[in-house]
């Protein structure tokens, strides 16, 4: 397929002529092939015998000239094309009158805002004035704000507000108005022929030969629905000519490409206002002078210099910009980018045919289907867009047509889905679809029959090449499930000692039993899948038949008929935690001792760090008890030696006081002795233990505890 050359574009597309009307059918070109995209835009084919000097013409909506003249190619194997024109009858910049919005009351006034109206109320007057507003207001209906619509006017009163609901007839006492009222009317009524433009395409003189002409032209996005006949997935497509002319045994591919799609109006022609340098008497002609940065294109708009050269960046910038009348004078054929619109109802009769065999609706929307045409044009790898044709087909104009395909490579498995979230004891009934092909299959409904029997509609999502997805379309009655969650459970998992930091180092994996009792009531063989969700933090061991998806896993179990069987699903969760020699409190090193997971070994220095905190704890006790007994026999000889400096004591009650101050002096001695042994032995404990050798070997034998079995007798 050749595109047009650049330069036959820039010469000649845009040559204008006027003709007093616009042909309604393709004069020498036939339609032999559409292509529909699922974006909203189809590729339309048309061909030609051309030998002798010819002119073909094509007739498009006006709306869709820009993109024809954007997207058209020639084919023509002795490049014989001369020229390509428009054909218009009126201007190109003038836009009709809009026509005032009828949906409802409210549209209509409001398109009517600023006319001079006629008012009726309610009440029998009368009013009038000009349209000023319709406003929501909240008013007070027994005790409850009720919200309802004021319409205001301005009369010889002043503005005046009536309630909408009180307004019984309104009318515009402006015929003109009156006019396009009734014209939007009879438009409603009557079916309409577009506002076509007709594109000439001239060849010259050569040998014969088969030309064709593509363009690209908006149409509305294609629709399908699936239907599942036992194990056999069939796509259900629904096609929309809304264009003027019928499809007349064509060639109609259907793809489910994404293409990026935008409208740019490079049909309407604008024109740059320059402003008037006055000459002086024999100096020559100066070009524009811009004495700011703002340039005006169209009255009531402005660009700057910089968006006006990307706009007119084109062919031969700033040599004259487009002529009023026609004819390409410079600047490029840029243009902002919009949305496509895309779409539309489609009303009359419905029908269609391909080949030898039709397909229609009647009036009361009853489908008579009689055909299968081929399914062709499969993508050729993996991952591809579907692309679908069909030959031969006929769609008249303005009309719908369904489509059938033959069976899609897709593999089905039925079963039967738990899902705790919908419901905790009732499965649903699910097909498991795997797309074998190597196109993506776009989503759409899924209608599911069983033996010519209909048993429910599910969604299928979009499914890529080799991917597979469950829907489910059925409540299940034959399976019942009743589920238990047991205590969660927790072991050790690693325990390591770090006599760096003295701190123990735990992995503790804590498990949950989910307990799925499962009865089957039916007389047949059934599998049911038990869905669960991925939870953060959580995971499966691997187990038979356990599937790992991305937000889900799925077990799937067998039940025999008029059985009952029990499926245990464990969960697990790994949580880290660390204890430190000193802080840990005895409870807790007896707790993690106790717990299952932990070998021997790692027992044994437990107890041992077990036993080292009870030696601290002991030599602690016993310090604290000795210190307080040496601060109590200070005490005592302090008294003692007050007592001894009172005057008037006999010799023999002095004598008595010395020797029982000698006495104390020899015990508190020995304490203090025993005070500075128990500290020593303390410091050589936390020696020990704070050590950065491993000091969980024998540490209960270090010392003796004697220290702690101290009696003095007094």
């Amino acid at each position: 397929m050749l595109p047009l050359p650049r330069a036959l574009f820039i010469a000649l597309i845009f040559v204008r002529c006027l003709s007093p009307g616009i042909a309604q059918e393709n004069q020498g070109l036939r339609l032999t092939q559409v292509q529909l995209y699922s974006a909203g835009m189809a590729r339309f084919t048309y061909a030609a015998e051309v030998e002798t000097a010819q002119t073909l013409r094509l007739s498009v909506p006006k709306e869709d000239v820009s993109d024809v003249l954007r997207s058209v190619e020639v084919q023509d194997s002795q490049q014989g094309l001369e020229f390509v024109r428009v054909v218009v009858a009126s201007p190109i910049a003038t836009d009709p009158q809009p026509l005032p919005s009828l949906d409802s009351r409210i549209d209509l006034l409001m398109s009517l805002r600023g006319q001079l109206i006629e008012i009726d109320l309610l009440s029998g007057s009368t009013h009038v004035g000009r349209l000023v507003s319709l406003e929501n207001s909240l008013e007070q209906v027994d005790k409850h704000a009720v919200e309802r619509v004021r319409v205001s006017i301005a009369s010889r009163l002043g503005v005046e507000s009536f309630l909408l609901d009180e307004i019984v007839r309104f009318r515009c006492a402006d015929p003109a108005v009156e006019a396009t009222i009734t014209a939007a009317l009879d438009r409603q009524l009557t079916s309409e022929q577009p506002d076509l433009t007709e594109i000439e395409f001239g060849f010259r003189d050569a040998e014969r030969r088969v030309c064709r002409i593509s363009l690209m032209r908006p149409q509305p996005v294609w629709k399908c629905a699936y239907l599942l006949h036992d194990s056999e997935l069939r796509m259900r497509i629904v096609v929309d000519n809304t264009t003027h002319e019928d499809w007349r045994q064509v060639d109609l591919q259907i793809l489910d490409g994404q293409p990026i799609a935008f409208r740019t109006n490079i049909y309407q022609s604008i024109v740059v206002h320059r402003r008037s340098l006055p000459l002086s008497v024999g100096l020559p002609g100066l070009p524009p002078v811009f004495a700011d940065e703002e340039i005006n294109i169209a009255p009531g708009t402005t660009k700057s210099k910089e968006a006006l050269s990307g706009l007119y960046g084109g062919y031969g910038a700033g040599e004259g910009g487009y002529g009023n009348e026609g004819g390409y004078g410079g600047g490029g054929m840029g243009g902002g980018m919009g949305g496509m619109a895309m779409g539309g109802s489609v009303e009359g009769a419905y029908g269609a045919s391909v080949g030898n065999s039709s397909a229609a609706f009647d009036n009361d929307n009853r489908l008579g289907l009689a055909f299968t045409p081929e399914l062709a044009g499969v993508a050729s790898e993996a991952g591809d867009a579907l692309s679908i044709a069909f030959s031969d087909v006929t769609i008249p104009a303005q009309t719908t047509a369904l489509l059938v395909s033959p069976v899609l490579p897709v593999t089905a498995t039925k079963s039967s889905l738990y899902f705790a979230g919908y419901d905790p004891n009732v499965p649903l009934q699910a097909v498991e679809l795997q797309n074998t092909g190597k196109s993506l299959l776009p989503g759409g409904p899924l209608s599911i029959y069983e033996s010519d029997a209909y048993v429910g509609d599910a969604m299928l999502p979009r499914l890529s090449a080799g991917k597979s997805r469950m829907a489910s379309y059925a409540l299940d009655g034959t399976l019942r499930v009743a589920r238990q969650i047991a205590q969660a459970e927790v072991k050790v998992d690693t325990l390591e000692f770090d006599m760096a930091t003295k701190t123990i180092d735990v992995t503790e994996l804590h498990s949950i039993t989910e307990s799925y009792q499962i009865t089957n009531y039916g007389s047949i063989q059934r599998m049911l899948l038990l869905e669960l969700p991925q939870i953060s933090g959580w995971s499966y061991p691997p187990q038979a038949e356990l599937v790992q998806l991305e937000e889900a896993v799925r077990v799937r179990t067998t039940i025999d008929p008029t059985m009952k069987v029990t499926q245990n699903v464990v969960r697990d969760r790994a949580q880290d935690r660390q204890l430190s020699f000193a802080g840990t409190s005895e409870q807790e090193l007896v707790e993690l001792q106790q717990q299952s997971g932990v070998s021997d070994l790692q027992r044994q220095r437990i107890e041992n760090l077990i036993g080292q905190r009870r030696q601290v704890d002991a030599l602690v006790s016993t310090f604290e008890q000795l210190k307080k007994q040496l601060l109590t026999k200070d005490g005592e000889i302090d008294r003692m030696v007050r007592i001894l400096s009172t005057e008037g004591l006999s010799t023999t009650t002095i004598e008595g006081y010395v020797s029982r101050i000698e006495e104390s002096e020899t015990q508190r001695k020995l304490l203090q002795q025993q005070v500075e042994a128990t500290e020593l032995q303390l410091r050589e404990l936390n020696a020990v233990i704070n050590s950065p050798g491993d000091s969980l070997g024998n540490a209960n034998d270090l010392f003796e505890s004697d220290a702690t079995n101290n009696s003095f007798g007094f």
